[in-house]
C-alpha cells in the first residue's frame, strides 16, 4: 500500500514551580514543517485512559498543559548540549536496567555515518560526542540524527552541526538531573483532530528543565495514488484500481477567444450539473479559470458529497516564447505552476491582466483536486532544438522526481514536475498525482509507415517511462491526446490493422495496446479522444472513426466506442474532448478559405472539425423566414423563403403539390455579383440569374451540390488544384460544374464528397448534418456558409481570390439570390441581405444528440480497469 508519512513533532518543555506541578508546552507540526491547528492533545498515564490534562493547539500549532501530577524519568536520550554544535556535544542518557546499548548517527537522508556499542549499567550517564564518522573524518555542517537503542526500545535526538570552530565541550555534572526524578512513571500523549485519532505517543518520559523532542511517523493514506500501472483510489483502507471517465472543459463560448474565459457563472452551474448527470466524475481544465468556476465546483461538491466531481487541473505551457527555445520558459512556467497551486488552495489575489484569469481566489478546491497535467502538445521542432543544444542533458535528480533519459525534453519536464510537487508540499503540506501532456506525434514507439521526408509526425520523441518518484508518494501518470485518425501511422501501421473490436477493424485499438505496453508500469490516461460532429472530414481513419463527417448521433456512437477501446487496452481512463463546441478554432481543411482569427469566433463553421467536438452546442433558438419570391399562378413552385444565422443559410421552398420520387428540384445560388457565374445548369436548363452553386434536391438519401469550374476550391490546401480552378467566379455559359469535394489526407485518393448533402424526407429521423429535408410539398434547405464559400458571413465576405497573388482576396457579397427549377417551372428570388454582426446574440446552449448517446452507453463501461 502506498502511503505518505506525516511526521508529527512535539517540543515539550516542563517548568517546575514545586515538585508536583509543571507546565507542559508543545508545538505540533506535520511532515512538511507546517503547524497543525485545532488538534486535541491529552495526557494519560501509560496504558491508562484517565485524562490527566488536555488542551488544543492554537493557529500556530502551540499548546500548553498544566500537570499537577508527579513527574518521573525513565530510559531516555536527552537533548544534546550545546545545540547547535561547533564540533562536539554532551550526550546525556538514562538506562532503566543493564543493557547492551548501541548509538548510531545518521544524516538527514537516513545514511548511517557512525556506530558504537557498549554494555550500560542501570542509571544515568553521559559522554562527549565528537562530530566525526567511523573513519575519523569530520562531518560537514547540517542536521544529524543520533539514535540510542537498547533491547526493543530506542530514543532519538537531532543535532545541528554548524562547524568545527571550538574545542571539545566539558560534560559537567548532568547525572543528578536524570536520577533526581526517576521513579518508573511514564505517560501517553494522545493526538486527535476533528474527532479522528491521529496517533498516540506511548511510554514517554518528561524531565523538568529539559526539552523533549519526539518524532513520530504516522502513516496517512492519500486518497489517490499511481501504483503498478494503475490509478487507484482509497476505499475502506485499501487502494483499488479505478478507470477514469471524464471530460475536457474549454470555455471559449461563441464570440470569444479562449483567453477571455468568458463562460458565465450560470453556465458553469448548469454545465457542472450536466457533467455529473452524465456520470463523468472527472473534469479537466487546461489552464486557470476565473474564481467563479472554482466557486461553483466547490458549491456543487459540497452539496453532493457522495458524488463529487474531481478536477484534473492543467498548467498551460505558452506556445510563443523567447528564441523558440522551450527552456527559456523555465522561470515563467515555474511561476505559473506556483500561481495555479495557490489559486486552487484559495490563496492568491491576481490583479487585472489580459488573456488570462485574474481575481480573488479564496475558495479552496484542493479537497477535490485529483491531480495536475502540465504542458500541452509540444511540437517536434521544440524537442529537436533541445537535443541539438543540450545533448548532454540526460538526467535529473530532484527532491521529488528523478529521471534518466536520452531526450532533454524529458529532463526539462521532470524538473517542472519536481517543482510542482515540492512547492505544493512545502506550502500546503499536501500532494497528489501529477502528469505531463503528450501526443502520438512525440510517442517513443517505432512506426514503419512514417516517412520523415513526407511528414514530421514521427521525427521526435518524448518518453517519460523512466521517471522515478523518489519522494512523491502520490506518483506520476502519463497523459496522451490520442485520436484514431491522426497521425496517419495509427491507420496505416500493418500491425495495428490486425486489431478489431465488436464493431469491426480497429487500428486505434492496436495503437492503444502498443502505447500501453510501453508504459506498462505507469498509469496511462488518454486525456483527449473523440470525433467531431462536423460536416467536413479532415482525415480518414482505417477504423471508420474519421476526423469529422458525422452527425451528432454518430459522434456519440464513436465516442463510446473509443472509450471502450481505451478501457479494453488497459489504460487508466479517458477524458472525452470536449464539453462545448468552440468557434474560435481552426482546421487545415477549412483554413485556406476561412476568415482570420480575429473574426473566426463570431460565426459557426459547422464544416470545420475543430469547431464541433463538443457535447454541448450553441444555436439560435428560432428561425424567422422572409418571403423573397412568390408565384400566384398555377405553377408547381409556389414561393421561396429564406433566412440565416451564425451557422447556416436557410431556404424554404413551397410547392403547389407533393414532390414526386422522380422529381428533381434544381436550386441555384448566386452568392455575389449577378454578372458572374454560370448560366447553364447541369440539366441543360438556363437560369436568368447566373449562379456559383447549384443543388439537385431529390427524394433520395443524398442530394448533390455543385460549384462552377472556375470557383471550385478542390485541392486548395494541398496546392493541387487544376489550372482552370481560378478560386473566383467568372461569367460562363458552358454548363461546366464540378461536384463539391474537399481533399483531405495527402494522398490522391483521399477526398470527401462534402457536396453530397444528406437528405431526409417523410417521417425519416432528421440528422444534424442533413442539408435537405422534404416533407410533402415543403423543401427545407440548410447550407453551411463554407459550402457557399463565405469566408466571413458576419461581414458578408466571400472568397474572390486570384491565384497569381500571394494574398487571399475576398469580396463583399451583395446578397444571395436563388433560382428554383422544377420541370418547366422556374422561380427566381430577390437578393437576400442580412445585417452584419460582431458578438453573436440570441444563442442558447443545448445538449447535442451525442450527449444523450454517451450518457446512455458509457454506463456499460466498467469504472474499474481490466
Amino acid at each position: 500500500m502506498r502511503k505518505i508519512y506525516r511526521h508529527i513533532s512535539f517540543f515539550l518543555s516542563l517548568i517546575f514551580f514545586l515538585p508536583l506541578f509543571a507546565d507542559v508546552r508543545g508545538v505540533l507540526f506535520n511532515q512538511y514543517g507546517g503547524n497543525v491547528s485545532d488538534a486535541d492533545i491529552s495526557l494519560t498515564y501509560s496504558g491508562e485512559s484517565t485524562v490527566l490534562e488536555q488542551a488544543s493547539t492554537d493557529d500556530e500549532g502551540y499548546f500548553t498543559l498544566t500537570l499537577d501530577q508527579p513527574i518521573y524519568q525513565n530510559i531516555h536520550l536527552f537533548p544534546s548540549y550545546p545545540n547547535p554544535s561547533h564540533g562536539s556535544a554532551v550526550l546525556t542518557y538514562y538506562s532503566p536496567e543493564e543493557l547492551n546499548i548501541k548509538l548510531t548517527v545518521f544524516n538527514i537522508r537516513g545514511e548511517k555515518l557512525s556506530e558504537r556499542s557498549w554494555m550500560q549499567s542501570k542509571g544515568g550517564d553521559q559522554f562527549v560526542w565528537q562530530a566525526i564518522n567511523n573513519r575519523g573524518e569530520r562531518l560537514s555542517a547540517g542536521i544529524y540524527i543520533i539514535r540510542l537503542e537498547g533491547n526493543a526500545s530506542s530514543s532519538s535526538i537531532k543535532v545541528l552541526l554548524i562547524d568545527h570552530s571550538q574545542p571539545a565541550v566539558n560534560p559537567g555534572d548532568a547525572n543528578n538531573l536524570i536520577t533526581q526524578y526517576t521513579g518508573g512513571k511514564r505517560y501517553d500523549l494522545h493526538i486527535s483532530k476533528d474527532g479522528t485519532d491521529l496517533t498516540v505517543i506511548e511510554n514517554i518520559i518528561l524531565i523538568p528543565g529539559q526539552v523533549n523532542d519526539f518524532y513520530i511517523n504516522e502513516p496517512v493514506d492519500l486518497p489517490f495514488v499511481c501504483e503498478n500501472g494503475f490509478l487507484k483510489v482509497l476505499r475502506n483502507g485499501t487502494y483499488e484500481p479505478i478507470f477514469l471517465k471524464g471530460v475536457n472543459l474549454g470555455v471559449a463560448v461563441p464570440g470569444t477567444q479562449p483567453g477571455e474565459l468568458a463562460a458565465s457563472r450560470e453556465q458553469y452551474t448548469r454545465w457542472i450539473r450536466e457533467i455529473a448527470d452524465a456520470g463523468l466524475n472527472y473534469l479537466r481544465t487546461y489552464t486557470l479559470h476565473y474564481p467563479r468556476f472554482y466557486e461553483e465546483l466547490a458549491s456543487y461538491n459540497n452539496a453532493h458529497p457522495e458524488n463529487p466531481i474531481y478536477l484534473l487541473q492543467g498548467v498551460w505551457l505558452d506556445e510563443e516564447y523567447e528564441d523558440d527555445l522551450i527552456t527559456s520558459q523555465s522561470e515563467k512556467f515555474n511561476e505559473d505552476i506556483e500561481e495555479i497551486v495557490d489559486c486552487l488552495h484559495g490563496n492568491r489575489v491576481i490583479s487585472h491582466r489580459f488573456g488570462r484569469a485574474y481575481g480573488t481566489f479564496e475558495t479552496d478546491i484542493s479537497p477535490w483536486l485529483f491531480g495536475y497535467i502540465i504542458g500541452r502538445e509540444i511540437h517536434p521542432y521544440e524537442v529537436i532544438q533541445l537535443e541539438v543544444l543540450y545533448p548532454d542533458s540526460t538526467s535529473y535528480s530532484g527532491s521529488s522526481f528523478s529521471i534518466e533519459s536520452d531526450f532533454p525534453i524529458d529532463i526539462w519536464l521532470t524538473g517542472r514536475l519536481d517543482h510542482l510537487v515540492s512547492y505544493e508540499r512545502e506550502t500546503y503540506q499536501t500532494e497528489r498525482p501529477v502528469s505531463v501532456s503528450s501526443w502520438p506525434t512525440l510517442d517513443p514507439l517505432q512506426h514503419p509507415t512514417e516517412d520523415p521526408e513526407r511528414t514530421e509526425e514521427d521525427i521526435a520523441s518524448l518518453d517519460m517511462a523512466n521517471i522515478e518518484a523518489v519522494n512523491a508518494p502520490a506518483g506520476f501518470f502519463m497523459s496522451y491526446h490520442a485520436y484514431p485518425y491522426y497521425p496517419d501511422f495509427i491507420s496505416e501501421d500493418p500491425g495495428y490493422q490486425t486489431f478489431s473490436d465488436s464493431i469491426g477493424p480497429n487500428s486505434y485499438l492496436g495503437y492503444l495496446y502498443d502505447l500501453k505496453d510501453h508504459y506498462s508500469h505507469i498509469p496511462l490516461l488518454i486525456a483527449e479522444y473523440g470525433v467531431p460532429s462536423s460536416w467536413g472530414n479532415a482525415h480518414f481513419a482505417f477504423s471508420g472513426m474519421h476526423h469529422g463527417g458525422f452527425s451528432e448521433y454518430e459522434q456519440g456512437i464513436h465516442n463510446v466506442r473509443m472509450l471502450q477501446n481505451i478501457h479494453t487496452s488497459g489504460c487508466a481512463g479517458g477524458l472525452v474532448f470536449s464539453w462545448i463546441d468552440e468557434w474560435f478554432k481552426n482546421a487545415w481543411i477549412t483554413e485556406p478559405f476561412g476568415t482570420d482569427a480575429t473574426r473566426r469566433h463570431f460565426w459557426h463553421n459547422v464544416t470545420s472539425p475543430e469547431q464541433n467536438y463538443g457535447m454541448i452546442g450553441f444555436k439560435k433558438n428560432d428561425q424567422v423566414f422572409s418571403l423573397v419570391s412568390e408565384n400566384n399562378a398555377m405553377y408547381r413552385i409556389h414561393n421561396i423563403k429564406v433566412t440565416s444565422d451564425q451557422a447556416y443559410f436557410y431556404a424554404q421552398i413551397e410547392l403547389s403539390d407533393t414532390l414526386m420520387s422522380n422529381d428533381t428540384v434544381w436550386v441555384s445560388f448566386d452568392t455575389y455579383r449577378s454578372d458572374l457565374g454560370e448560366s447553364l445548369l447541369p440539366n441543360d436548363q438556363h437560369v436568368s440569374n447566373r449562379a456559383e452553386f447549384v443543388l439537385a434536391a431529390n427524394k433520395s438519401d443524398l442530394s448533390p451540390m455543385y460549384v462552377t469550374q472556375a470557383y471550385d476550391l478542390f485541392g486548395i490546401w494541398h496546392h493541387t488544384s487544376a489550372s482552370e480552378q481560378l478560386y473566383h467566379s467568372i461569367a460562363t455559359d458552358s454548363g461546366k460544374w464540378n461536384p463539391i469535394r474537399w481533399k483531405t489526407n495527402f494522398y490522391e485518393w483521399s477526398y470527401q464528397e462534402i457536396g453530397l448533402l444528406r437528405t431526409a424526407y417523410g417521417n425519416d429521423v432528421h440528422s444534424s448534418i442533413d442539408g435537405v429535408r422534404i416533407q410533402d410539398n415543403i423543401i427545407n434547405l440548410r447550407i453551411p456558409w463554407s459550402l457557399l464559400q463565405f469566408t466571413d458571413p458576419s461581414r458578408k465576405e466571400v472568397m474572390d481570390d486570384y491565384r497569381n497573388t500571394v494574398e487571399r482576396e475576398v469580396s463583399i457579397s451583395d446578397g444571395v439570390s436563388l433560382t428554383v427549377n422544377l420541370g418547366n417551372a422556374v422561380l427566381t428570388s430577390d437578393r437576400y441581405l442580412w445585417d452584419n454582426w460582431d458578438i453573436p446574440s440570441d444563442l442558447i446552449d443545448y445538449e447535442k444528440a451525442s450527449y444523450e448517446v454517451f450518457v446512455d452507453d458509457i454506463r456499460d463501461i466498467p469504472s474499474v480497469p481490466y
